[in-house]
């Protein structure tokens, strides 16, 4: 290779250096942090494994690099990428029984959405989209009422599954706002009513002696009959 093709191989390799910036480090998913990393790194071109051993390095947070502070101190001399990344998904990476218990200790749907959950419980278990006992497990952290809907159709895909109960739980949330809205009190000029065993109108109750109107019946002091209209 001649002195100008060298000099742009090198070129090339320092503006995807400048380039990079790797997200810090995800400790509850190192897994996916290291594909987000490595695919980075493709793209660029970066495959000089003290290089990568430093990006990922500059990644930490420093409670990350603290818990891995042996491996820093001394790194090995070659191979140091496939350390460090041994080494964080050994300490941050749950392992399968890990996963599993978690899995079966879910407890309803929270504040996600079911595709939100159904995402977070394929990261604790691969399974295939028609497997009955990963769906009845999905199944079984829905609320009540979207069970019912469901239980009236067939599905041999979670996904799918998931997404129905997204629509099913949007149009019971919009259906409520609906009801609550048409239970509120009507907002025109007809006046509140007073407590019926206070035994004034309206407004004797709210203004008192300031009051400017009356409304019969009531037992305001001092009304005269012709005060009420």
């Amino acid at each position: 290779m001649g002195d100008a093709a060298e000099a742009t191989v090198a070129a090339e390799a320092t503006v995807a250096a400048v380039a990079i910036k790797l997200p810090e480090f995800w400790q509850g998913q190192a897994n996916a942090w290291f594909h987000t990393v490595e695919a980075q790194f493709a793209i660029r071109k970066i495959t000089d494994d003290t290089t990568k051993y430093y990006y990922v390095v500059s990644a930490l947070g420093s409670e990350t690099a603290n818990n891995i502070q042996g491996l820093l101190n001394a790194p090995p001399g070659t191979g140091k990428y496939d350390a460090i990344k041994k080494e964080l998904i050994g300490t941050y990476e749950m392992s399968d029984r890990q996963k599993k218990k978690r899995l079966l200790a879910l407890d309803g749907l929270g504040d996600r959405r079911p595709t939100e959950l159904l995402r977070y419980m394929k990261t604790l278990h691969a399974a295939e989209k028609d497997d009955t006992l990963f769906m009845a497990l999905f199944l079984q952290q829905l609320p009540q009422q979207v069970r019912l809907v469901l239980a009236a159709q067939d599905f041999d895909d979670v996904d799918k599954l998931a997404a129905t109960a997204d629509d099913i739980l949007a149009e019971q949330s919009f259906q409520e706002a609906n009801a609550v809205q048409r239970k509120k009190p009507w907002q025109g000029s007809r006046p509140a009513q007073a407590p019926p065993t206070s035994g004034y109108c309206f407004y004797h109750f709210k203004f008192g002696p300031k009051a400017k109107s009356c409304r019969p019946p009531c037992t305001w002091a001092g009304n005269a009959p012709a005060s009420h209209h």
